[in-house]
């Protein structure tokens, strides 16, 4: 909630099954009137960054729609009486988000992607007057979150690329102007040179054919003219994505270990199946009563694209994920049980039927377990464990609020009753996202262990193959 003009407060409001989402404002009285209405019969998929936010002046609100097929700023004013009045900031095939008011409310900068590019960010700012939208950062990398300075002459923003992670940096609220990094977080001996830049690719996905936006990591040094083991990192929250940098949230710890990988000699590959923020309406909302299933085979499908590269060993090809990609590596390990060689599960759920937390997965789900029974019982790993036929990690800590340990548990138990032989580690206390570094240091030498047990040397089944 935002004050506004009135005086008042704007607000959204989305219906239960997260498919329809009003932007409104109330007045002290209690009064409230409609400013925009969004539905959406699959699910409202989620903005990069704030869905609103009020102009100083309170006279104006930007806020986030993908009505027009991609997720784009528009801006209205707070005593509308029509949708039409909203300006759409700006058009065509990429997205928009992170919308900061200058401190005078005539101009809003923001984040965007470029058409063609959805995996970096750039800021533009433009003038509600004459809806002219100016570059301001264009350099390559993940650039969002800007802020205009009290005069809003400047603009502070976030940054992560190639060489460093999520970093602080300035820049004068005008085009061209030169930027300046204010914060420097890359830990010593850590040398920028020795990172290695992913690449964007594209590959046909089991379900339909359809283009999967991926990231592909390999060492530049890598000798190209023998074959090499491969691992799929699977993002979490289902509505996240890939960047070609350094992830510049939650899954950055993750984005760190896929470097580290390549360095040792893993290819890594990074897919952003269907459901993943960051490209189209149509994408971001095509898991809608989906879950483990298409999805499952956009990510299977990376398997059957690194099997494609002469430099991949197919038969030691791993996978695994945090969250909901800690799912979908369950889900991938028991749709086709000898596509991989191994996999890890880091807090991932089990079974949708008894995961409680609510949110935006809901939208997804649709239904419920007594409207579509067969639809919870495809979709929970925890079922069809008997599948299970590859060697397993599971890693997950006690005090998680977004996956609760029990989902784990029953992963575990289901395990033991099968006679499933499985490794696991669980961290007392240890949250969703781990933090602790003794923890990060324990989870990162097991996961390493466990792939280059799994992966590192030739099996049998490769010898013949090379």
């Amino acid at each position: 909630m935002q004050w506004a003009a009135g005086p008042s407060i704007v607000h959204e409001e989305f219906s239960p099954d997260h498919k329809t989402i009003q932007l409104e404002v109330t007045s002290l009285t209690g009064e409230t009137h409609t400013l925009w209405k969004d539905y959406d019969p699959k699910w409202i998929s989620p903005a990069d960054g704030a869905e609103d936010v009020t102009s100083p002046d309170g006279k104006w609100v930007a806020f986030v729609s993908d009505r027009s097929g991609w997720p784009h700023i528009y801006v209205i004013p707070t005593d509308a009486t029509s949708e039409s009045q909203a300006r759409q900031i700006s058009k065509g095939n990429f997205g928009d988000g992170y919308a900061a008011w200058s401190p005078d409310s005539k101009k809003v900068s923001f984040a965007h992607s470029a058409d063609g590019n959805q995996m970096e960010r750039f800021i533009s700012i433009a003038s509600i007057d004459t809806g002219k939208v100016e570059p301001v950062v264009t350099a390559r990398g993940v650039n969002r979150a800007p802020f205009f300075s009290p005069n809003g002459a400047m603009l502070l923003y976030e940054r992560s690329a190639v060489e460093h992670p999520l970093e602080v940096y300035s820049v004068a609220a005008k085009p061209g102007a030169t930027t300046s990094r204010l914060t420097d977080s890359l830990p010593p001996g850590l040398l920028p040179q020795d990172l290695i830049a992913p690449v964007t690719i594209h590959y046909p996905s089991r379900a339909d054919g359809k283009p999967v936006p991926a990231t592909l990591i390999v060492d530049p040094h890598l000798d190209r003219s023998t074959k090499h083991p491969a691992i799929i990192w699977v993002h979490g929250s289902g509505a996240d994505q890939n960047y070609l940098g350094w992830h510049p949230g939650a899954n950055r710890m993750y984005y760190s270990m896929d470097e580290y990988l390549a360095q040792q000699g893993y290819i890594v590959l990074t897919p952003d199946y269907r459901g993943s923020s960051g490209y189209s309406h149509d994408w971001a909302t095509g898991a809608s009563r989906d879950l483990g299933g298409g999805e499952t085979q956009d990510v299977n499908a990376g398997a059957d694209y690194l099997k494609t590269l002469p430099y991949v060993d197919p038969n030691r090809i791993g996978i695994w994920g945090l969250s909901y990609g800690g799912f979908m590596t369950l889900q991938s390990l028991i749709t086709d049980p000898t596509l991989y060689a191994c996999g890890i599960d880091v807090a991932g759920v089990g079974d949708w039927e008894t995961w409680t937390t609510g949110g935006l997965i809901l939208g997804r789900l649709g239904e419920t377990p007594v409207t579509d029974p067969r639809f919870y019982n495809r979709s929970a790993p925890v079922k069809h464990l008997d599948k299970l036929a590859r060697p397993l990690l599971i890693l997950q800590g006690t005090n998680d609020a977004n996956v609760p340990f029990w989902e784990s548990l029953k992963v575990i138990d289901n395990l033991e009753k099968l006679g499933k032989p499985f490794d696991m580690a669980i961290y007392p206390g240890e949250i969703h996202f781990f933090r602790r570094a003794f923890v990060l240091r324990d989870a990162w030498k097991r996961s390493n262990v466990f792939f280059n047990n799994c992966l590192m040397k030739p099996s049998p089944r490769s010898k013949e193959s090379q």
